[in-house]
């Protein structure tokens, strides 16, 4: 089954991931964006269109102690 939700290149916003710790921390090199949760993913959107951009699934955001 293919993934409908993989996207091109050209819809990627140049980003850099710094893990720290427990965190790993999202670097957007572009300003004119802003993130939505849904109940699968974190999504990077464009503000203007409100398309996605780039997504991450929900896989570990803090590890507990």
């Amino acid at each position: 089954m293919k993934n409908r939700n993989v996207l091109s290149e050209e819809d990627k916003i140049p980003a850099l991931l710094e893990e720290a710790g427990d965190w790993i921390k999202l670097h957007l090199n572009q300003p004119e964006c802003y993130l939505r949760l849904t109940e699968e993913r974190l999504e990077v959107l464009d503000a203007i269109t409100e398309k996605p951009v780039q997504w991450f699934p929900y896989l570990l955001i803090r590890r507990s102690n």
